[in-house]
């Protein structure tokens, strides 16, 4: 697993992302092939196969342990993997235990015979473009995220949309080319049921972190009626991207923020997962009345839309909206 042993995986991608930004060098159409053993890193720390990046951008032999597809490193707050496409400190999975889960809001008992894994994070618009750019033209054309309305959406050719938004969630997609990347990965969509899971846990609570209300450290959504306080109405609209704190904003928040850290670490969930309730709306794989189905809410959102059990019905190929992106899971 070409992983760094010896660095967080938020920083090192955030290493990787700042490097690629002042290089200029943010994927403009082909990918540089990975290192092998003995031999340098490639331009975005990645080496062969069963080898991982050392601190002196060395490719070097794996310390990993993997086991049915899957990879895990210890030291992190996860750890697990699934290469080697998508491998960047960003496609960090948590695993959801197997046992009983409470779903709805008057809980019904679901039983998950089998553990699976679940992304930490939303799936950014830099993962989301190395699947695009390892596309036939046809197959770009089809997966290039194009929002309505909305302005997010992506240019027909390299590098595709601007770079301060790699760090972000890739919105405007629908659950036809959120499913696309997925299986790309070697992943799939998860259903209502593991992500509900792995939002709420074991216990009845309303939020990912509990019952209390969602704040400005734990979620990235809309004020409520006007109540201060309350996420992003701290700050005025277009300020994510300078504020002090780039955890509020008026638009989707990173998943990083400039230290490497993950962003609002308080409203992790009981399997340590982030921005599940609020900053997109995400796709699972589940039909509701006959429409696609999105859970979470967003950054446009208030709290009721944030509980664990929210969802929308949406049309599965033609819903691209700024507040709609989607995360992977693995197994089960």
């Amino acid at each position: 697993m070409n992983r760094h042993p010896d660095r967080s995986p938020a920083r090192r991608y955030a290493a990787l992302l700042a490097g690629a930004l002042l290089g200029g060098a943010l994927l403009t159409g082909c990918l540089p092939l990975p290192g092998d053993q003995g031999q340098p890193c490639n331009d975005y720390g990645f080496c062969a196969p069963g080898l991982t990046c050392s601190a002196d951008n060395i490719c070097i032999e794996s310390a990993s342990s993997c086991g049915d597809g899957i990879c895990h490193e210890s030291g992190l707050d996860c750890g697990w993997f699934v290469g080697p496409r998508d491998i960047s400190g960003a496609a960090e999975m948590c695993e959801v235990a197997a046992g009983d889960y409470p779903l709805g809001e008057t809980p019904t008992s679901a039983h998950f015979d089998e553990k699976f894994y679940l992304d930490r994070f939303e799936v950014t618009a830099l993962r989301y473009r190395a699947f695009v750019i390892s596309l036939d033209s046809a197959g770009q054309q089809a997966n290039r995220p194009a929002c309505d309305p909305g302005d997010r959406g992506w240019q027909p050719a390299p590098p595709f949309f601007e770079a301060r938004w790699a760090n972000h969630p890739v919105v405007c997609v629908t659950r036809v080319q959120a499913a696309a990347f997925c299986a790309w990965a070697g992943k799939r969509l998860p259903t209502a049921a593991e992500w509900e899971a792995a939002a709420r846990g074991t216990d009845r609570r309303t939020y990912p972190w509990g019952n209390d209300l969602p704040d400005g450290t734990r979620a990235n959504c809309e004020n409520s009626a006007g109540a201060a306080g309350y996420c992003n109405d701290t700050y005025p609209p277009n300020t994510c991207q300078g504020a002090s704190a780039p955890n509020l904003c008026d638009d989707t928040a990173p998943i990083f923020d400039s230290a490497g850290q993950p962003t609002l670490p308080a409203g992790a969930s009981p399997s340590r997962h982030l921005h599940l309730a609020g900053n997109v709306w995400e796709w699972v794989d589940d039909d509701v009345g006959g429409q696609g189905q999105i859970r979470g809410g967003s950054w446009a959102d208030f709290f009721d839309e944030l509980r664990v059990w929210s969802s929308r019905g949406v049309s599965a190929d033609g819903y691209r909206k700024t507040t709609v992106g989607f995360r992977c899971a693995y197994g089960g």
